[in-house]
Protein backbone atom coordinates (compact mmCIF):
# COMPACT_ATOMS: atom_id res chain seq x y z
CA UNK A 1 0.00 0.00 0.00
CA UNK A 2 3.04 2.43 -0.04
CA UNK A 3 5.10 3.68 -3.09
CA UNK A 4 7.61 6.34 -3.13
CA UNK A 5 7.78 8.20 -6.67
CA UNK A 6 11.11 9.25 -7.46
CA UNK A 7 12.00 13.00 -7.59
CA UNK A 8 11.00 14.89 -11.19
CA UNK A 9 14.01 16.90 -10.50
CA UNK A 10 17.45 15.62 -9.75
CA UNK A 11 18.50 16.99 -6.52
CA UNK A 12 22.64 16.87 -6.04
CA UNK A 13 23.92 15.06 -2.58
CA UNK A 14 23.58 17.54 0.08
CA UNK A 15 20.94 19.51 -1.43
CA UNK A 16 18.56 20.63 1.52
CA UNK A 17 14.71 20.02 1.44
CA UNK A 18 12.16 21.82 2.71
CA UNK A 19 9.67 19.60 2.63
CA UNK A 20 8.20 16.78 0.61
CA UNK A 21 4.72 16.35 -1.31
CA UNK A 22 2.87 13.39 -0.15
CA UNK A 23 -0.44 12.23 -2.25
CA UNK A 24 -2.71 9.35 -1.21
CA UNK A 25 -5.62 8.39 -3.24
CA UNK A 26 -7.94 5.55 -2.86
CA UNK A 27 -11.55 5.90 -4.12
CA UNK A 28 -13.26 2.52 -4.24
CA UNK A 29 -11.11 0.94 -1.61
CA UNK A 30 -12.65 -1.34 1.21
CA UNK A 31 -10.32 -2.35 3.94
CA UNK A 32 -11.60 -4.67 6.72
CA UNK A 33 -11.69 -2.92 10.38
CA UNK A 34 -9.20 -5.40 11.63
CA UNK A 35 -6.98 -5.59 8.32
CA UNK A 36 -6.18 -1.85 8.39
CA UNK A 37 -5.19 -2.11 12.49
CA UNK A 38 -2.68 -4.54 11.80
CA UNK A 39 -1.36 -2.54 9.15
CA UNK A 40 -1.12 0.54 11.33
CA UNK A 41 0.61 -1.84 13.66
CA UNK A 42 3.10 -3.02 11.34
CA UNK A 43 4.33 0.18 11.05
CA UNK A 44 4.68 1.46 14.34
CA UNK A 45 1.52 3.47 13.95
CA UNK A 46 -1.44 4.16 16.67
CA UNK A 47 -3.78 1.96 16.05
CA UNK A 48 -6.01 3.78 17.86
CA UNK A 49 -6.79 6.45 15.34
CA UNK A 50 -8.66 3.81 13.18
CA UNK A 51 -11.60 3.83 15.88
CA UNK A 52 -14.79 0.78 15.78
CA UNK A 53 -17.37 1.93 13.58
CA UNK A 54 -20.66 2.73 15.89
CA UNK A 55 -23.83 1.20 14.90
CA UNK A 56 -26.21 4.28 13.77
CA UNK A 57 -23.35 5.70 11.72
CA UNK A 58 -22.82 1.91 10.02
CA UNK A 59 -26.45 1.78 9.32
CA UNK A 60 -26.34 5.29 8.05
CA UNK A 61 -24.05 3.82 5.18
CA UNK A 62 -25.73 0.71 4.81
CA UNK A 63 -29.12 2.66 4.13
CA UNK A 64 -27.32 4.22 0.80
CA UNK A 65 -27.57 0.58 -0.57
CA UNK A 66 -31.02 -0.48 1.22
CA UNK A 67 -32.32 2.80 -0.37
CA UNK A 68 -33.01 1.39 -4.00
CA UNK A 69 -36.97 2.83 -4.32
CA UNK A 70 -37.24 3.81 -0.93
CA UNK A 71 -37.15 6.74 1.42
CA UNK A 72 -35.59 5.92 4.68
CA UNK A 73 -35.94 8.36 6.97
CA UNK A 74 -35.43 8.05 11.33
CA UNK A 75 -38.86 8.64 13.17
CA UNK A 76 -37.80 8.23 16.73
CA UNK A 77 -34.82 7.54 18.44
CA UNK A 78 -34.24 7.33 23.08
CA UNK A 79 -31.17 5.70 24.51
CA UNK A 80 -30.96 2.52 23.29
CA UNK A 81 -32.61 2.57 19.95
CA UNK A 82 -33.48 4.47 16.69
CA UNK A 83 -36.38 3.91 14.62
CA UNK A 84 -36.11 4.25 10.87
CA UNK A 85 -38.95 4.44 8.38
CA UNK A 86 -38.88 2.74 5.04
CA UNK A 87 -41.66 4.39 2.67
CA UNK A 88 -41.52 2.46 -1.07
CA UNK A 89 -41.27 5.58 -3.51
CA UNK A 90 -42.92 4.23 -7.17
CA UNK A 91 -43.62 6.51 -10.00
CA UNK A 92 -46.83 6.19 -12.17
CA UNK A 93 -46.74 8.22 -15.13
CA UNK A 94 -45.80 11.76 -13.55
CA UNK A 95 -46.71 10.88 -10.49
CA UNK A 96 -44.66 9.51 -7.55
CA UNK A 97 -46.73 7.31 -5.13
CA UNK A 98 -45.61 6.83 -1.72
CA UNK A 99 -46.43 3.70 0.44
CA UNK A 100 -45.01 2.73 3.93
CA UNK A 101 -43.19 -0.49 3.42
CA UNK A 102 -42.47 -0.75 7.21
CA UNK A 103 -40.63 0.72 10.56
CA UNK A 104 -37.10 -0.39 11.43
CA UNK A 105 -35.17 -0.73 14.50
CA UNK A 106 -31.88 -0.49 15.30
CA UNK A 107 -30.20 -0.87 18.63
CA UNK A 108 -27.85 1.21 18.83
CA UNK A 109 -25.22 -0.51 21.59
CA UNK A 110 -25.58 -4.14 19.91
CA UNK A 111 -26.35 -3.33 16.26
CA UNK A 112 -28.94 -6.04 15.68
CA UNK A 113 -32.07 -4.59 13.49
CA UNK A 114 -35.28 -5.93 13.48
CA UNK A 115 -38.38 -5.08 11.96
CA UNK A 116 -41.80 -6.82 10.81
CA UNK A 117 -40.63 -7.73 7.06
CA UNK A 118 -37.90 -11.20 8.38
CA UNK A 119 -36.42 -10.31 4.15
CA UNK A 120 -35.88 -6.64 4.74
CA UNK A 121 -34.74 -7.59 8.40
CA UNK A 122 -31.76 -9.50 7.23
CA UNK A 123 -30.80 -7.98 4.05
CA UNK A 124 -30.53 -4.84 6.57
CA UNK A 125 -28.50 -6.73 9.31
CA UNK A 126 -26.22 -7.98 6.72
CA UNK A 127 -25.46 -4.78 4.89
CA UNK A 128 -24.90 -3.36 8.63
CA UNK A 129 -22.24 -5.74 9.21
CA UNK A 130 -20.52 -5.30 6.29
CA UNK A 131 -20.41 -1.40 6.90
CA UNK A 132 -19.22 -1.85 10.14
CA UNK A 133 -16.15 -4.23 9.15
CA UNK A 134 -15.02 -2.04 5.95
CA UNK A 135 -13.72 1.01 5.90
CA UNK A 136 -13.50 2.98 2.73
CA UNK A 137 -11.09 5.22 1.46
CA UNK A 138 -12.43 8.10 3.08
CA UNK A 139 -12.08 6.69 6.10
CA UNK A 140 -8.38 5.79 5.11
CA UNK A 141 -7.83 9.21 4.41
CA UNK A 142 -9.02 10.49 8.04
CA UNK A 143 -6.75 8.04 9.61
CA UNK A 144 -3.80 9.41 7.48
CA UNK A 145 -4.61 13.16 8.69
CA UNK A 146 -5.65 12.33 12.27
CA UNK A 147 -1.88 10.70 12.38
CA UNK A 148 0.11 13.86 10.70
CA UNK A 149 -2.27 16.15 13.05
CA UNK A 150 -0.83 14.49 16.12
CA UNK A 151 2.85 14.12 15.09
CA UNK A 152 3.60 16.76 11.90
CA UNK A 153 2.44 19.58 9.92
CA UNK A 154 0.18 19.07 6.70
CA UNK A 155 -0.69 22.09 4.05
CA UNK A 156 -3.25 21.02 1.34
CA UNK A 157 -1.80 21.59 -2.21
CA UNK A 158 -4.77 21.03 -3.83
CA UNK A 159 -8.59 22.60 -2.68
CA UNK A 160 -10.05 19.09 -3.21
CA UNK A 161 -7.26 17.46 -0.83
CA UNK A 162 -5.25 14.36 -1.22
CA UNK A 163 -2.24 16.37 -2.42
CA UNK A 164 -0.02 17.88 0.36
CA UNK A 165 3.02 19.48 1.45
CA UNK A 166 4.46 18.18 4.71
CA UNK A 167 7.48 20.54 5.88
CA UNK A 168 10.72 18.16 6.57
CA UNK A 169 11.27 19.85 10.23
CA UNK A 170 7.47 18.28 11.14
CA UNK A 171 8.39 14.87 8.81
CA UNK A 172 11.49 14.60 10.33
CA UNK A 173 9.69 14.83 14.13
CA UNK A 174 6.94 12.43 13.16
CA UNK A 175 9.44 9.81 12.24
Amino acid sequence: MTATVPSPVPVGAGTRLLGEVIAWACPGVSVTHSGLVGALEAAGLDPGVARELAPRHAFSRACRRLSDQRIIRPVAEDAASIKFQFTHESREGDRYEYRLETTLTLDKQTGAVTCELPGLATLAQEELDRCIAARTGGDITRVVQKLFEREADLFAIRPQGGTYFGAIRSLETAA
